[in-house]
């Protein structure tokens, strides 16, 4: 198995997690019909089945790969089950918090790792649980003012009339990523040989 040899291309490559997509296609294409009583249970279903991989899976669980099965398939459930929407379920899942989650999700995935990789190179010895914790209200700021001072201005067209000024921005953006590389580049200590 791919998943078991090859972790990474498994991992970050379409080509191993491309039904994975194609079961998000398929959620999106049709619509499912379904009793309510039969959309609750089918909702509650889902929902347990990622709850149990979040705490369930380890390190030691080849993923993707068979492992993979549950959540995504989890995930189809549940989105198949939210055609009804008076179950206790759809309502936790469009409360408000859990919808700025959603919001900021694609924010603080691009956010998140960065600030750890940084924390970590500057911290070598270790992160205590209060350092964890900054770490994630920091990737929730960070996201939040990607979100909404970034990506939805982009997104409704109020940034960016022109190709110069996007041009600037890129440009600027990437002069900021150079020089954060380079200050940690230059601020690690090197690792200590044994």
């Amino acid at each position: 198995m791919v998943s078991n040899k090859h972790v990474s291309f498994s991992y970050f490559l379409i080509p191993t997690r491309f039904w994975e997509i194609g079961l998000g296609c398929l959620a999106f294409l049709y619509t499912w019909r379904l009793p309510a009583r039969y959309s609750h249970l089918i909702s509650a279903l889902g929902l347990g089945s990622i709850c149990f991989s979040c705490f369930y899976f380890n390190g030691e669980i080849p993923y993707p790969g068979v492992a993979a099965l549950l959540p995504t398939l989890g995930t189809l459930v549940l989105i198949l089950g939210q055609e009804h929407e008076g179950s206790i379920i759809h309502g936790i899942l469009s409360s408000r918090w859990l919808t700025y989650v959603g919001d900021i999700s694609y924010a603080l995935y691009l956010v998140h790792w960065p600030i750890i990789v940084f924390a970590t190179a500057f911290f070598p010895a270790g992160l205590a649980f209060i350092s964890k914790l900054a770490i994630a209200c920091l990737s929730f700021v960070a996201a939040s003012f990607l979100t909404f001072l970034i990506e939805n201005p982009i997104r409704q067209k109020r940034f960016f009339v022109s190709r110069r000024s996007l041009f600037a921005f890129a440009a600027g953006s990437a002069g900021m990523i150079a020089l954060i590389s380079f200050l940690t580049i230059r601020l690690t200590p090197p690792p200590r040989l044994i």
